[in-house]
């Protein structure tokens, strides 16, 4: 998969490469599309509450990619917790699984933006008092340290350049 980079616009770190959670959205959204995932499924109106949709779902799995400010990762565990107690269903199946991916903090980023360390620890000290009945798997990306492997073209998408991400993590909590 390839890695997106911007110019941040925050001042202090202004011009400063930066992770591109719009341009790794896109990817992953089309990846994802042409394994015949759904996305953007409207989240069923008694709950609305709790937002508008699900990131991704097929076959009772709803995944959602997480590059947002760190908060919004209880919001998706918490709401995935109801859907799946309440079987509530995505694209005709129950709720029985939620993956969440995000970012490894080796990638500069926004401010307040959720790192898959801080994903880590977080849902460890919700699983230890038992808080979530609902399956869930944290994938975060990562890149292979110490190494470069630049793809050469540059993205049609705002002309950031790509490198490849060699790392996948996962966590079952």
């Amino acid at each position: 998969m390839p890695l997106h980079i911007k110019a941040s616009d925050q001042a202090g770190i202004q011009g400063n490469a930066i992770f591109d959670p719009v341009g790794t959205n896109e990817y992953i959204k089309a990846a994802f599309i042409h394994d015949h995932w759904k996305s953007n499924i409207p989240i069923p109106v008694p709950y609305r509450f709790l937002g508008t949709e699900v990131d991704f779902a097929k076959a009772g799995i709803i995944i959602e990619i997480q590059f947002s400010n760190y908060p919004f990762l209880l919001n998706n565990t918490l709401r995935s917790e109801l859907f799946f107690k309440a079987k509530t269903e995505f694209v005709g199946y129950p709720t029985n699984l939620v993956m969440l991916v995000t970012k490894a903090l080796m990638f500069p980023a926004s401010n307040s933006t959720l790192y898959y360390e801080q994903a880590v620890n977080q849902l460890t000290a919700l699983t230890k008092y038992q808080v979530f009945d609902v399956p869930i798997r944290l994938v975060g990306l990562f890149e292979q340290q110490n190494t470069i492997v630049p793809i050469p073209e540059e993205s049609a998408f705002l002309g950031q350049k790509k490198h490849q991400l060699a790392k996948i993590a996962n966590l079952y909590f």
